[in-house]
């Protein structure tokens, strides 16, 4: 099974935050602290060196296309050179979409690649880009097939979401059916 590398999905690492950022801003349920604390839980639990081109790309506190873009490649090679195919799906795109074996993920190489690599850049890079992200689609989706035509911003969607009372948990699960 391949897991997507936007991160949404996965709620395992980078993008996640942008998820769990998008959920508290309508509201955290104990639900959802609980959700929270699971997936913080392992990311804390080994560490993972940083490289020095991540480091040093962090260390102005902005990330730039091209140091968002290196990263994403110094990631794609580690994983290869662990013997993992990283499928590319649009890598023109402000944040690039791409997905990984599953396999690769239930190893750890994947997280070993990710926080050594690309972790901080793809944060900050999504953060600073939050209308091109993964969230941003999913509430777009999930507002287009309810017959609200979506806003063009994460602000708007939630607003949208929020007016509409549409529950972001809703969303989020069909996005991701289990």
């Amino acid at each position: 099974m391949a897991m997507n590398g936007r991160r949404m999905p996965r709620l395992a690492t980078g993008g996640a935050l942008v998820i769990l950022v998008a959920a508290c801003i309508t509201g955290c349920a104990d639900a959802d602290r609980a959700t929270v604390a699971s997936i913080a839980e392992p990311l804390a639990s080994t560490p993972v060196p940083t490289s020095a081109e991540q480091t040093n790309a962090l260390s102005d506190e902005v990330v730039t296309e091209a140091e968002y873009r290196d990263g994403f490649t110094r990631y794609r090679s580690c994983m290869s050179e662990r013997g993992y195919e990283v499928l590319v799906t649009d890598e023109d795109a402000t944040v690039i979409s791409y997905s990984v074996p599953g396999k690769a993920h239930d190893d750890g190489t994947d997280r070993t690649c990710y926080q050594s690599e690309f972790i901080g850049i793809d944060q900050r890079w999504q953060l600073s880009h939050p209308d091109d992200t993964s969230t941003a689609e999913v509430l777009r989706h999930c507002l287009d097939a309810r017959g609200i035509d979506s806003a063009d911003t994460l602000d708007g969607l939630v607003a949208q979401l929020e007016e509409a009372d549409i529950d972001l948990a809703e969303c989020l699960a069909d996005a991701n059916p289990s």
